[in-house]
């Protein structure tokens, strides 16, 4: 690379905008690796230039290996990978891949209990039942929760990226402590919820 080129923060919000697409390309062989290459694909081309041999490494790079993680929390793991090839470079490559490797299973385990099972039991149940009630805010609880998740998601991005490698030591502590928390508060919702949404009533006929 001729120059240090800096990503914007313009840049970092195309990646998680272009991020809603990442399921687009899941195939059964690689799940989300080439999905993965277009959200950050611009900005690989502003980092090593359009039609480079290095930019042809970066892609090979992020094609090769099986990747799949949470759709929730992948842009942890693009906003720490550009922050490693900005300063490194293909030099980074390596890191990169051992990045993607060793977080997108805790990343999904979290990602998965949290966003795709408790805030959808916690805040569907409550929604449908004011529905059920005839109140009309259920709908408007629901949809602020995913405006709420997808602000999360952007918001991670510029997280992950100023961060870089640091959030990785920092969040090693924490990711089995969350999986579980997050474990055991979806087992307690829908415990209540079974409790409180089903009724078994036992009759008997008398014989005549």
């Amino acid at each position: 690379m001729a120059e240090k080129i800096t990503l914007s923060k313009k840049d970092r919000m195309a990646v998680a905008w272009r991020h809603q697409f990442l399921q687009g390309s899941w195939n059964y062989e690689r799940m989300q690796h080439s999905g993965y290459l277009w959200i950050i694909l611009p900005q690989l081309r502003k980092i090593y230039g359009d039609d480079t041999p290095e930019l042809k490494k970066a892609a090979q790079t992020h094609c090769g290996p099986f990747f799949n993680t949470s759709n929730f929390l992948n842009t942890i793991i693009t906003g720490i990978d550009l922050a490693i090839e900005e300063t490194d470079g293909v030099n980074g490559l390596d890191a990169v891949a051992g990045l993607k490797t060793g977080l997108m299973g805790p990343l999904a385990s979290i990602g998965d209990s949290i966003f795709g099972s408790l805030l959808p039991t916690i805040f569907g149940a409550l929604a449908a039942n004011m529905a059920i009630a005839g109140n009309p805010l259920g709908i408007f609880i629901w949809v602020a929760v995913n405006i709420l998740v997808d602000w999360f998601r952007c918001k991670q991005t510029h997280m992950a990226y100023e961060q870089g490698m640091k959030l990785v030591t920092t969040m090693s502590d924490k990711l089995n402590a969350i999986t579980d928390a997050a474990t055991v508060m979806g087992v307690f919702m829908v415990g209540a919820l079974v409790a409180t949404n089903v009724g078994i009533v036992f009759s008997f006929a008398p014989e005549i």
